[in-house]
C-alpha cells in the first residue's frame, strides 16, 4: 500500500483483526513511520488463527492531520524468509596491505559487474556484493579482482573489536555496543541502506551499551557508523525484521 501525511513524525500501526466476536487480533503488528513523502509499504502477515472473515486495521494515535492510504493490495501466499546475509556481501579493508577474500558463488556490483573466486581489495577500499543466479547475470562483465571504493563501508572484522550491535536481526530495540579504552570523542550515526540519517548521537568511546528504539523503523538493512575526530570511521551493519 502507498501511505503519505500532511505532516511528519507520524507512526502508524498495521495488523490483522478477526471480525465479529471480540474482534480478535489475527496476525502481528506492523509499524510504518509517514511523513510528507510518499512511501511504497510492503508486510507479511502471518495468523496464528483463522475465520470467516477479517479486518485489515491501520491506526495512527493522536492523529491531528489527515493521512491518506491508496493501493491496498492483499495477497495470500507461501512465504519464505530468507535472511540477507545469504545473498549480501559487505567487504571492507580497514588495513594498509591487500586484502582477499572468497566469494561461494556468483555475485554482482551495483554497475552489474560480475565477481567470483578469490577477490582482492585494496587498502581502505569496500565492496558490496549481491548474490546472483548465473543465469540472470550473463551479460556482466566478468571480475576476479576489485579494487573498487563504494559510498557505504562495512568494516566487519575491524568492528567488532569497537563497534557491536546485538541483537542481529532485531525488531524492538537494539543495544550498541562500544568496546574500547580511548575514550575518544566521535559521532556515531545510523543510516537506512538508501543513505537516509534516521538518529545521530555525540558519544565518547568507552565500555559502554547504548539502546534504540527501533520497533516503528521499517524492515531492512541499517548501518551503524562510528565517525572520530580524527577522521577513523567504523560501520556495522543490523538487519529490521
Amino acid at each position: 500500500f502507498s501511505a503519505i501525511g500532511s505532516s511528519a513524525g507520524k507512526t502508524m500501526r498495521v495488523y490483522g483483526m478477526k471480525n465479529g466476536g471480540a474482534y480478535e487480533m489475527l496476525s502481528d503488528m506492523k509499524y510504518i513511520a509517514v511523513g510528507t513523502n510518499r512511501t511504497e509499504n510492503e508486510f507479511i502477515f502471518t495468523s496464528p488463527v483463522s475465520g470467516p472473515s477479517a479486518f485489515l486495521v491501520f491506526t495512527v494515535q493522536e492523529e491531528d492531520a489527515p493521512i491518506y492510504i491508496d493501493n491496498v493490495k492483499v495477497y495470500e501466499g507461501n512465504v519464505t524468509i530468507t535472511n540477507p546475509d545469504d545473498y549480501i556481501r559487505f567487504e571492507y579493508n580497514a588495513t594498509t596491505a591487500n586484502q582477499s577474500f572468497y566469494l561461494n558463488g556468483t555475485y554482482v556490483d551495483v554497475k552489474n559487474n560480475r565477481y567470483s573466486g578469490n577477490v582482492n581489495l585494496s587498502p581502505f577500499t569496500s565492496l558490496i556484493l549481491m548474490k546472483q543466479n548465473t543465469s540472470l547475470v550473463s551479460g556482466a562483465e566478468s571480475t576476479s579482482a576489485a579494487v573498487r571504493s563504494l559510498p557505504v563501508e562495512d568494516a566487519s572484522d575491524a568492528s567488532a573489536l569497537v563497534l557491536n550491535v546485538r541483537p542481529n536481526p532485531a525488531s524492538e530495540k537494539i543495544q550498541i555496543l562500544l568496546n574500547a579504552a580511548e575514550g575518544k570523542k566521535a559521532t556515531m550515526t545510523i543510516n537506512s541502506v538508501a543513505g537516509v540519517t534516521l538518529k545521530t548521537i555525540p558519544v565518547k568511546v568507552s565500555r559502554q551499551a547504548i539502546t534504540v528504539d527501533i520497533s516503528h523503523w521499517s524492515k531492512g538493512v541499517y548501518f551503524i557508523t562510528l565517525v572520530y575526530e580524527d577522521g577513523k570511521v567504523v560501520t556495522k551493519k543490523f538487519v529490521k525484521q
